[in-house]
């Protein structure tokens, strides 16, 4: 490196302190800016290798964190899902609630079921007295109802059974779904009959008294018009 003085900086000593020599000095010597750009390659490598450091020190810590992060999450989940048994104390409590309102309810709900069914008892008498009426109005057949108080059943002829084909029309009241009984028929406890006439006519008129448990109905029977009425 030749200056107008044809004088050249020596770097055997420190840049620091640099001095003159001639030219004809036997240290091989390099212009000064390589040594300046070498040491700034170093610093750059140092600082470059320290923040390297650095941001894979932060994404260990990092990464570790996300880890803590994961399992108390995991831990957490596993104490939400976890089940524990009953003591019994609760389970006596529950069993007395369950005691009371089984107690409340029941005679409700038997009444409601004896007031249903004796309703449903009821209906079907004045339905099957319709239809036999109007049996006999339309084929001007007189039709006969048969109540055997007894064992809770009456027969309609001249009409076949719903279920049995050309079988009587018998209906047991005793039986499922109605599971009625009958007090009497007409003022009385014996065999009933009870007929219309080719013109729709009743022979007779009374009551019909049906039960189911402490409930009864009484359906009215008009001698003149045969008209089925539930009370």
């Amino acid at each position: 490196y030749q200056d107008p003085c044809n004088w050249h900086v020596c770097g055997a000593r420190s840049l620091n302190s640099p001095r003159l020599i001639p030219k004809t000095c036997n240290h091989h010597h390099e212009p000064p800016w390589k040594a300046w750009t070498s040491r700034a390659s170093s610093q750059k490598a140092f600082f470059r290798r320290i923040g390297e450091t650095v941001v894979r020190a932060l994404q260990t810590q990092s990464t570790a964190t996300c880890d803590r992060g994961y399992v108390n999450r995991c831990r957490v989940a596993t104490r939400n899902v976890e089940r524990h048994g009953f003591t019994l104390i609760e389970l006596t409590v529950v069993l007395l609630l369950i005691s009371i309102l089984a107690v409340t309810a029941a005679p409700k709900w038997t009444a409601s079921l004896q007031r249903l069914r004796v309703s449903n008892a009821a209906n079907r008498i004045i339905a099957d007295l319709a239809s036999a009426q109007a049996a006999a109005y339309g084929s001007s057949v007189s039709k006969t109802i048969t109540f055997a108080v007894k064992s809770n059943q009456y027969t309609v002829s001249g009409i076949s059974s719903l279920k049995l084909g050309a079988a009587p029309y018998v209906v047991d009241l005793s039986q499922d779904p109605i599971q009625c009984t009958f007090v009497s028929v007409f003022g009385q406890t014996s065999d009933q009959t009870f007929t219309f006439n080719g013109y729709g006519v009743p022979n007779r008129g009374g009551n019909i008294i049906v039960s189911c448990g402490d409930l009864q109905k009484t359906i009215v029977v008009d001698a003149t018009s045969g008209l089925a009425v539930a009370q």
